[in-house]
């Protein structure tokens, strides 16, 4: 329950964290890089956990060449934002310091202001419930900038090539801006 609201875990996407996900065609409207600089962006659902594994909750990352951004759950049960640079593996990331609890509904809203270069990372902010996080794991790898790839945007998992890792749990109301989102619109 947030902010007076109950959610229905009928009325969203539910992912069994082995082979469920959404799979939309790849388009521009996702794609936030030219392989030069970046545009601003920010990713807004709420999010259902039944169980803790390495996931994908939104993303538009498919393989090794086809690699722009994601937002997930990688390490300690905190959510993950990454940029991916121009296409390849080095990246971009910042972790969240609040760990996710099963059971319970998230409002998580991710914004980058498109800064791009080697301090991208410092661009990047998660909000969890309307509550900005102090980032508890920053990676800045090698970076200049996102490219506009190939790969489609998938809702549900990260996809790695053929193989996914899925999330176990719900996802609702995915919304995507070409802009960063403000504190107060968050």
């Amino acid at each position: 329950i947030y902010a007076g609201e109950s959610f229905s875990n009928t009325k969203s996407l539910a992912f069994d964290g082995v082979d469920d996900y959404v799979n939309v065609v790849d388009s521009n409207d996702f794609s936030f890089g030219n392989g030069v600089s970046d545009s601003p962006f920010s990713v807004s659902f709420w999010l259902y956990i039944d169980v803790h594994t390495t996931c994908g909750f939104v993303a538009k990352d498919y393989d090794a060449s086809n690699r722009e951004w994601t937002i997930g759950m990688f390490a300690s049960q905190r959510i993950r934002f990454l940029l991916k640079n121009l296409g390849g593996s080095s990246q971009q990331s910042i972790d969240s310091s609040t760990s996710l609890l099963t059971g319970q509904w998230y409002n998580v809203v991710c914004t980058y202001d498109g800064v791009g270069g080697s301090n991208a990372a410092d661009g990047l902010n998660i909000y969890l419930n309307n509550i900005i996080q102090t980032p508890t794991t920053v990676t800045k790898g090698t970076y200049s900038a996102m490219s506009n790839t190939i790969a489609p945007l998938t809702i549900g998992a990260y996809q790695t090539g053929a193989s996914q890792l899925g999330v176990n749990g719900n996802i609702d109301e995915v919304s995507i801006f070409d802009s960063e989102l403000t504190a107060a619109n968050v």
